[in-house]
Parts: C-alpha cells; structure tokens; sequence
C-alpha cells in the first residue's frame, strides 16, 4: 500500500484510469472520420449525462460534510458540470439537433452506464473511496476532450463556441 496521498492517487490512476485507446469515437473524431450524426449522437447523451454527474457530485459534496476537502472537490466538479452544460449548446447548435430532436431522444444504456456509475458512487461510496475513483477517470475523460476539441476545428470547422464544451 502507498505510503502518502500522492503516491496513493498515483497508484489509482494507473490502475483504475480507463484505456485511453478503448473509446473507438475519440480517434474517429480526431481524424475527421466520424459522422455528424454519429457528434449529435453525443450531443444528445450529454444533454442526460452532465445533469445526472452534477446531481452525484452535489450529493456527494453534501455527503462529504465533515471532509471539506472532498467536499470542496464535489463542489468543484459540480460547478464544472454547471459550465459544460452552458458550453453543451453550441456544440449541440453545430452538430444540427434542434429542440424537438432533443426531446424525443432516447438515451443509449451504454452511455449511460458512467452516469450511473457516478450515481452508484454518490448513495453508496465512501467519500474518499468516490474521489479516487472519480479522479482516476477524469484525466483520461480530459484528454478525451481536448482530442475531440481539436478534431472538430480541424476537420468539421466547428467554431471554438462549438468545442468549448
């Protein structure tokens, strides 16, 4: 077992982080590859998605009352939960979903299955045990976007209002 925060964090992200190769859409996307339909696609899930995560996160930081570092970090990412879905609607804009589609989509179960995950956390975990788990996924899910991002300018020209989410 290691010995500090720091090396424990370490230790979790190796061996918790997902397999940055194991989402086959992100490489589609960076290569311009990847359909319109198949980014409204995401579109669409994330419109259930950041609402889901960013209700977990508040239970979570509610949770976490007598930890306020944890606390703190659930608060955080709740907030950043807030600002992705200000930012979801441009990219949603571009990707040509008017409202009437987006109110009769039907979310994907595969998608859906971190969200839930996240809510699982939020009743059941810790939250300690939560912020690991949470942290060692993120950064894999930050890189995500940032490739993302860059495949949309470069090969969709979608506008940096677009990527921003």
């Amino acid at each position: 077992m290691p010995g500090t925060a720091a090396e424990m964090l370490k230790t979790t992200r190796s061996e918790l982080a997902p397999n940055p190769n194991a989402k086959p859409l992100v490489p589609l996307v960076a290569s311009g590859r990847a359909s319109l339909e198949t980014l409204a696609a995401l579109a669409l899930e994330q419109h259930q998605v950041i609402p889901a995560d960013r209700r977990a996160f508040l239970h979570l930081a509610q949770r976490a009352s007598e930890e306020p570092a944890a606390a703190g970090f659930f608060t955080m990412l709740a907030e950043g939960e807030e600002l992705a879905a200000e930012r979801l609607g441009a990219f949603t804009e571009a990707c040509e979903v008017d409202e009437e589609r987006m109110q009769a989509y039907e979310p994907l179960p595969g998608c859906q299955a971190y969200p839930a995950y996240i809510s699982w956390l939020a009743l059941n975990a810790t939250p300690t045990d939560a912020v690991l788990a949470i942290t060692a996924n993120f950064a894999t899910w930050g890189t995500y976007c940032a490739t993302i991002a860059q495949g949309l300018r470069e090969h969709y020209a979608f506008p940096n209002e677009a990527c921003a989410f």
